[in-house]
């Protein structure tokens, strides 16, 4: 015979909370809140008592959270008396409750996520919730034919139309831009040829280098005086003494 088993309550790792009254604090510190944690201990949020620190903050934001009952506000007497031993100045309730109902009508919903409601699965502005009430297995999900699905699937149209549009533009861009690389190029290439033509580079005679390895520059030969050439009198003078010589 086989027992069921029944694992002993001291086995489960993970039990249920039982609230605020367990001392488990649910808020974690936004960027929202933390901005008013700075000004509250620099002094500009009017306060000017001891700092507080932040797991105390977060304790007095868990506990005003908590305190809400059918949507009611708890009243700021009550918090202050059950969080004297919580702040270092009975001041920073006060100053805490009035940024937190600021804060909770700006958000429209609780600063604790575990205590905001589920969407509406039928609601077509909240698409966009990571978090849904699992659907009933075997149920079947009925599609509504509204005007907000409508309106949403209009809207998606016309961002892919003007998506279509982006792209078509950066393709031409693109195209654009090869042209002129494309054009730039046979430019460089016809200019250059243009230039060696007119240069007239020799190719049959290598130039000569230096022991640097550079091109050795050979002077240019220096011209010498030329001599006078003798005039048509001298010249006759010497062919008649040559002649006379050899009579």
């Amino acid at each position: 015979q086989t027992a069921k088993y029944i694992a002993p309550p001291a086995a489960i790792a993970i039990k249920e909370r039982a609230g605020a009254e367990a001392g488990y604090v649910d808020w974690d510190i936004d960027p929202a809140g933390y901005a008013f944690f700075k000004a509250l201990n620099d002094g500009s949020a009017g306060y000017s008592g001891p700092a507080i620190d932040e797991p105390a903050f977060e304790r007095v934001i868990d506990t005003f959270e908590k305190a809400v009952k059918a949507d009611t506000l708890p009243p700021l007497p009550g918090l202050e008396a059950a969080l004297a031993a919580v702040v270092p100045d009975k001041a920073l309730v006060s100053l805490s409750y009035n940024w937190w109902v600021g804060r909770r009508k700006q958000l429209a919903m609780p600063l604790v996520r575990a205590l905001r409601p589920a969407p509406d699965p039928e609601d077509a502005d909240v698409v966009c919730v990571a978090f849904r009430p699992r659907v009933a297995e075997g149920a079947r999900r009925m599609r509504s034919n509204n005007k907000k699905t409508f309106t949403l699937l209009s809207q998606l149209h016309a961002e892919f139309k003007r998506l279509a549009t982006l792209l078509e533009l950066v393709s031409r861009r693109e195209r654009l831009k090869l042209e002129l690389h494309r054009s730039a190029g046979d430019y460089t290439e016809g200019a250059h040829r243009t230039l060696i033509g007119r240069l007239g580079r020799i190719a049959h005679r290598p130039p000569a280098y230096d022991e640097g390895g550079l091109v050795a520059h050979k002077p240019a030969p220096s011209k010498s005086p030329s001599q006078p050439r003798p005039s048509g009198g001298r010249q006759r003078d010497r062919d008649r003494d040559r002649d006379r010589d050899r009579d």
